[in-house]
C-alpha cells in the first residue's frame, strides 16, 4: 500500500480531524465522511444526537436474503498532549512508513477502511444479498450516549443488523516466540431484560465456577457477598474463608461457592473482573425476589 493510496488518504483526512472527546466534535467529520458516500451516489444520513456531536449512517441495499452487516467505527478520541508525542497529534504526518496521529489505532483506521469498503462495493456494483451498512459514531470515548446508545434509542432501525463488524482486536502483541494478533469474536450488547437465575432473599445456593483457561479469572459479585466452600486445586486458604465479593478462580481450577441472596431484592450481575465493566456481554445477571 502506497503512502498516496486512497485509503491512507482517507484515514489522514480523518486523523485532521480534531475529535477529542470532551467535547467531540464529530459533526466535521461526519460529514466529511457523507460527502464521500454523496460523490459515489450512496445518500448518506448525518444525525446531530446534540449539537456538534455527529453521527453518520450510509447503506447498500442487498437483495434481502439475508439480514443486514454493520461495519461500525467511532469518530471520536481520547486527549492527546502535544508535548508527550514526538509528531504532532493532528497532522496525520507519515514517518518511517507510519501514519501518525491521535485516533490511527482507536480507531479511524477502521473508519476508513469500512468506508472504502462500502464505497468498493458501489463502484464493482457487487450484487448484495444483505445491505450493508456503515456507521460512523460519536462518543464511544466517553461512553456513548451521543452516539451509538443514543442511534439504538432514537434510530434503532437505521443501524439493526444480524452482524457487525468494529473494533477490539487485530492489533499487532509481540511476544517471546514472535508476534501475535488477537481476534475478538462474539461481542454483544448486554441485554437488560435477561435473567439468569431468580434467588428469593434471604436464600443461599451452591454455585461452581469452572476456569478452563490458562490464566487466572477474578470473580466478582456485585451487591452481594458469598463465601469459598471447596477448591478443586486443593485446601481452602484460611485467609478466603470469610465473606468476599471477589476471588481468584486458578487455571482449570473449579470453585464451589455459597452466595448469600441479602440484604436487597433486585437485579445484580456477575462477571470476571479481569474484563473491563464495558464489555457487557461477559456479564450475566441474577434478580433478588421477594
Amino acid at each position: 500500500m502506497t503512502q498516496d493510496s486512497e485509503l491512507i488518504r482517507i484515514l489522514r483526512d480523518l486523523l485532521r480531524f480534531d475529535t477529542t472527546n470532551p467535547p467531540g466534535n464529530e459533526l466535521a467529520c461526519a460529514q466529511y465522511l457523507a460527502d464521500l458516500f454523496r460523490k459515489e451516489g450512496i445518500e448518506p444520513s448525518v444525525l446531530e444526537s446534540k449539537p456538534g456531536r455527529g453521527n453518520v449512517i450510509a447503506r447498500l441495499k442487498g437483495d434481502g436474503t439475508s439480514k443486514p452487516l454493520l461495519l461500525s467505527a467511532h469518530l471520536d478520541v481520547v486527549a492527546a498532549t502535544e508535548p508527550d508525542w514526538q509528531h504532532p497529534p493532528f497532522a496525520a504526518e507519515i514517518h518511517d512508513g507510519y501514519v501518525w496521529g491521535r485516533g490511527a489505532v482507536d480507531m479511524k483506521h477502521m473508519a476508513a477502511m469500512s468506508a472504502l469498503v462500502l464505497l468498493e462495493l458501489k463502484r464493482k456494483d457487487v450484487k448484495l444479498k444483505r445491505d450493508v451498512v456503515f456507521a460512523g459514531v460519536a462518543d464511544e470515548e466517553a461512553g456513548g450516549r451521543c452516539g451509538a446508545g443514543w442511534l439504538v434509542e432514537h434510530h434503532r432501525d437505521l443501524i439493526a443488523a444480524e452482524f457487525c463488524l468494529t473494533e477490539l482486536g487485530g492489533m499487532a502483541v509481540p511476544m517471546a516466540r514472535g508476534t501475535i494478533v488477537p481476534v475478538q469474536i462474539a461481542g454483544r450488547g448486554f441485554d437488560p431484560t435477561r435473567i439468569d437465575v431468580r434467588p428469593r432473599l434471604g436464600s443461599t445456593e451452591l454455585w461452581q465456577w469452572s476456569n478452563p483457561s490458562k490464566r487466572v479469572h477474578p470473580m466478582h459479585l456485585h451487591g452481594m457477598l458469598f463465601r469459598i466452600v471447596e477448591r478443586s486445586s486443593g485446601v481452602v486458604h484460611p485467609g478466603e474463608r470469610g465473606w468476599k465479593d471477589t476471588i481468584g478462580v486458578l487455571p482449570g481450577e473449579t470453585v464451589t461457592v455459597q452466595p448469600w441472596f441479602a440484604p436487597y431484592k433486585g437485579k445484580y450481575v456477575f462477571h470476571c473482573h479481569a474484563l473491563e465493566h464495558g464489555d457487557k456481554a461477559m456479564m450475566l445477571q441474577l434478580e433478588v425476589v421477594g
